[in-house]
């Protein structure tokens, strides 16, 4: 497979992304303007705009548009589903990552853990331990279950602290 233009902008973005965002941004306005679908480059786009810029409405665009030309894009799907917890879209963010779980690739802990999130906002903790017991279940990565443990005992801080608020002022 040979690399075109549009890729080879984006491979450039990516390679300074976490150090010089102005030349990340340039490259990738290159890219999309070699190739408007680059799934790539959306998605690093839809990022750059829902991490840096805090523009939801922007980033939303760019990565629809990076799943709509590859809906195998995991990582167009986890921004989007990230996108999607941090606006409060929790039905939208739950069909995605269910959607995500499936595709050839992914990691269902990682996943399990981004839908975990969605239940810790809605403050619904024993589900979201559920769901967390499960990732760990999943996980093959001892770090990762390292960090599932701690997320695990900071939720059950939470469910605890839940019950006296609720005890104190019943």
């Amino acid at each position: 497979m040979a690399f075109n233009l549009a890729d080879q902008y984006y491979v450039k973005a990516l390679e300074v992304y976490d150090y010089d965002l102005e030349e990340v941004i340039i490259n990738l306005n290159y890219a999309l303007s070699y190739d408007p679908d680059h799934s790539g480059a959306n998605e690093l786009m839809g990022r750059i705009y829902m991490d840096q810029f805090r523009q939801f409405d922007k980033a939303r665009i760019y990565l629809e548009e990076a799943i709509a030309s590859d809906m195998n894009n995991i990582r167009a799907c986890e921004s989007l589903a990230q996108l999607f917890i941090c606006i409060r879209e929790f039905p939208a963010a739950l069909k995605l990552i269910d959607f995500s779980i499936t595709i050839s690739g992914a990691r269902r802990d990682q996943w399990l853990r981004l839908k975990s999130l969605v239940f810790e906002m809605k403050k619904e903790y024993s589900q979201t331990l559920a769901i967390l017991e499960q990732a760990k279940e999943e996980c093959v990565c001892s770090d990762y279950t390292s960090f599932l443990n701690d997320e695990i005992r900071r939720v059950k801080n939470k469910l605890r602290d839940s019950q006296i608020v609720k005890y104190t002022f019943n």
